[in-house]
């Protein structure tokens, strides 16, 4: 995912956040295998603290495989965790 925005104060509290995509609105998510990209939506992720700068996210994102003729059109559900940096800066 390129960009979304969370509208919310504190980026580094990702608690409880949901995050639902469509195609119509401006969230610009994709998948590249390779140099083909793949548009994507996210039908659902949600993100849950267990420590200190430290999330689980869960996701059930649907990947346009056939936009570029790479694969059948799939919806994928994966779950990773995110650790956050704070020491990152947007310049």
């Amino acid at each position: 995912m390129e960009w979304i925005q969370l509208d919310i104060n504190n980026p580094f509290e990702l608690d409880r956040i949901n995050i639902v995509t469509t195609p119509e609105d401006d969230t610009q998510s994709s998948i590249y295998i390779g140099t083909r990209h793949t548009p994507s939506d996210i039908k659902n992720m949600k993100f849950r603290q267990i420590e200190k700068d430290k999330y689980e996210v869960i996701c059930e994102l649907f990947a346009e495989f056939e936009y570029e003729s790479v694969a059948k059109n799939e919806l994928l559900n994966f779950k990773t965790i995110l650790q956050v940096n704070r020491d990152i800066k947007e310049e």
